[in-house]
């Protein structure tokens, strides 16, 4: 599963880390990859903490990749896309 834009709460990243954890009692292998950018602002820093802090809480570090740094529109499209 994957995901792009900044990282803001209204994007619903935290969302998708919760539904990541509910698919893992399924599908154990499943793989949230977020290439949220960060945003110039303390409302997407304390949001990351949030993310990574409930990431880690839940034991999902193998299930979810939050990227924070700002890619290009083509290396976000080659790295969702898993091949370049």
């Amino acid at each position: 599963m994957g995901t792009f834009g900044f990282l803001l709460p209204h994007k619903g990243t935290l969302e998708l880390v919760e539904a990541v954890d509910q698919l893992r009692r399924t599908h154990p292998d499943v793989l949230l990859l977020a290439l949220c950018a960060r945003y110039p602002n303390i409302e997407s820093r304390e949001y990351e903490a949030r993310i990574r802090s409930e990431v880690t809480a839940r034991g999902m570090d193998a299930n979810v990749l939050l990227l924070t740094d700002y890619l290009s529109d083509e290396a976000a499209r080659v790295l969702l896309r898993g091949r370049t």
